[in-house]
């Protein structure tokens, strides 16, 4: 996780906030607070209204736990989960990735079938690492965020769940059907292409002990990640989705508050 020196100062928007650690909604709601509020835009303009210093908020937000894999994610509320993937995604952004570039750019001694695995490595992984992350800043940009809103306004029915620009239930279609099974298989591909045989130089320091290790962990990091939200965060989501849309039908819209954006 970045330092918060990083992200978190009077300017920082409360989307940001919520993007960088989702079980922040539980200090924000502490404090009375609706992030989707306008009157809110920046944690500055919040602390000022709700008469809090901001390194006190900022000392909250820093004691958050981050939930640990083998969390029972059936017991815990959504927004649990979010802050998970969240970490996940900073860990591979900031260390596996940064970790990996790294070692390509070392000068390293092997035979010729792992140097030939090796050129094509560095030669595909600007695009390799270029995708993931874009698919991390699709998520967080409107999955994410809307999960969390929807997760809100079942718990406070004033607020009005915002349906516009897709639902969840149409983008789960589209990556469970088609972009995210081809993504992972797209990965899985990739990672299998470029692997090294750990037997070719058992020397050490040799190419494939300093290479092997990381794109093992890569690929074994982004399956269970994949995993985990295919089986615990898209049904969660479609259920929270059902929900609202089942309430809204039942009493009309008169029962949520207008939507706003969340700036991040």
């Amino acid at each position: 996780m970045d330092s918060m020196e990083k992200w978190l100062f009077p300017g920082t928007t409360l989307g940001t906030v919520l993007k960088v650690r989702p079980m922040a909604i539980s200090i924000l709601e502490k404090y009375g607070v609706n992030p989707w509020d306008p009157r809110y835009p920046t944690v500055g303009e919040m602390c000022r209204d709700k008469g809090i210093s901001l390194d006190v908020f900022s000392a909250e937000i820093k004691s958050l736990p981050v939930p640990d894999r083998d969390t029972d994610w059936k017991r815990r509320p959504i927004f649990h989960l979010l802050d998970f993937l969240a970490h996940e995604h900073r860990q591979y952004l900031h260390g596996l990735l940064p970790a990996i570039r790294h070692s390509l750019a070392q000068e390293y001694q092997g035979d010729g079938e792992s140097l030939r695995r090796l050129r094509y490595l560095v030669e595909e992984w600007p695009a390799f690492s270029a995708a993931l992350a874009e698919h991390i800043h699709e998520e967080e940009s409107f999955l994410f965020p809307k999960i969390l809103h929807y997760e809100y306004c079942l718990k406070h029915k004033e607020e009005h769940p915002d349906f516009s620009n897709g639902s969840v239930n149409v983008y789960v279609a589209m990556q469970m059907l088609g972009n995210e099974k081809k993504q992972m298989a797209a990965v899985r591909r990739f990672l299998n292409e470029v692997k090294f045989s750990t037997a070719a130089n058992g020397a050490a320091g040799c190419l494939e002990e300093h290479i092997e290790p990381l794109l093992e962990d890569l690929q074994s990091r982004l399956m269970a990640h994949a995993a985990l939200e295919t089986n615990e965060l898209f049904p969660k989501a479609k259920f929270l989705e059902k929900a609202l849309m089942d309430a809204r039908i039942a009493g009309g819209s008169g029962g949520f508050r207008r939507p706003h954006l969340l700036s991040l």
